[in-house]
């Protein structure tokens, strides 16, 4: 009842503080003016993802001030996220080359993996890492490319918050499940806050998360995908499953732009998300299919991948070639309709 009320209260303070955020962004001008990459038709502020992240926090620091968190967590989640969002916060401000903020993510997950001690800790039930230098630089690229891969995703209306209830909650239940009350606590205030962010965000957007958010969001994902792998609570590649739909996107798109030569890290509109809101899809129903994909399909196979790991090669398996079959259709879809027009 108690972890009722206080979530009542995050939706609220989201909503009211999104609201407030919204103002300052149009005062200063911050806005998301639309162009031939846009997804959106009309100048949209941006940067109300800052309220999410001052939520998360507050819980990061108040599970560590009620000895739910070591000070290694606080230190590596709060500090690590913190720097993240700054950098985003300056990035909607005035851009940042994207040198400069991969370098500022690169930095913040080496922060957060020396922290957690990962080198001598980590271990997946897919398999093992060798220990030392190399283990720890594939898990930095790792929760690089899941911060970078949600400021991508962050591409229309609803879509990032969404996908992050969606991961929040089924995280939420097992980390429950597994009596990690902090990092329950924490992912239960990332729901609730994008649902009261959503409340703005909703389509038609009234503001946008901007990448103070995503950029955040997807930073405190990964970092609480390594606490959930070392402390044996929620491994690795159930959190895969939980965010195939972003992580399977990105990748199969930044991948084909490589192979095609194109320089992949300038914006574009290559995404499967993107492909389908350019033939027509409008950004509710968009939300709904991503809505139905994580419920009906995604959260029953992360939980059998909980209950029974011998299944996990299969299960994984089967979910990224759904996913390329997914992303395939799409692709061909599109390239159908350009040919029309």
């Amino acid at each position: 009842m108690i972890l009722l009320i206080v979530l009542s209260a995050v939706l609220m303070f989201s909503v009211l503080m999104t609201g407030l955020i919204r103002k300052y962004a149009l005062s200063r001008s911050i806005i998301d003016i639309p162009n031939e990459r846009s997804s959106h038709t009309i100048p949209t502020p941006r940067g109300g993802g800052a309220a999410i992240v001052i939520l998360l926090l507050v819980s990061i620091l108040y599970s560590y001030l009620s000895d739910l968190f070591s000070l290694e967590t606080l230190c590596a989640l709060g500090i690590g996220t913190f720097i993240v969002a700054i950098a985003g916060w300056v990035d909607d401000h005035r851009h940042i080359h994207a040198l400069v903020r991969a370098i500022v993510y690169a930095l913040s997950a080496t922060w957060a993996i020396a922290w957690l001690n990962v080198e001598y800790n980590f271990y997946s039930e897919l398999f093992i890492f060798p220990y030392g230098l190399i283990s720890c630089v594939f898990i930095i690229i790792g929760i690089v490319w899941l911060t970078n891969l949600f400021n991508f995703m962050d591409g229309t209306d609803a879509l990032a918050a969404t996908q992050s209830i969606c991961t929040s909650t089924a995280v939420s239940f097992l980390f429950w499940l597994e009596g990690q009350q902090g990092m329950m606590l924490v992912s239960s205030v990332m729901l609730a806050s994008c649902c009261g962010f959503l409340y703005w965000n909703w389509p038609p957007a009234k503001i946008f998360m901007g990448d103070v958010g995503s950029c955040a969001l997807g930073f405190c994902f990964a970092i609480l995908a390594v606490l959930g792998e070392i402390t044996n609570s929620i491994p690795i590649p159930v959190w895969f499953i939980l965010l195939s739909v972003f992580i399977c996107d990105a990748t199969f798109t930044l991948l084909t732009r490589v192979v095609r030569g194109e320089q992949w890290y300038k914006a574009h509109k290559s995404h499967a998300y993107q492909r389908l809101v350019f033939c027509g899809m409008t950004h509710k129903k968009l939300v709904s299919l991503f809505l139905s994909i994580n419920i009906l399909v995604l959260w029953p196979l992360a939980w059998i991948v909980y209950k029974e790991k011998t299944l996990t090669m299969y299960v994984l398996f089967f979910v990224v070639l759904l996913m390329f079959v997914l992303w395939g259709r799409i692709q061909i879809y599109y390239n159908r309709v350009i040919s029309r027009d």
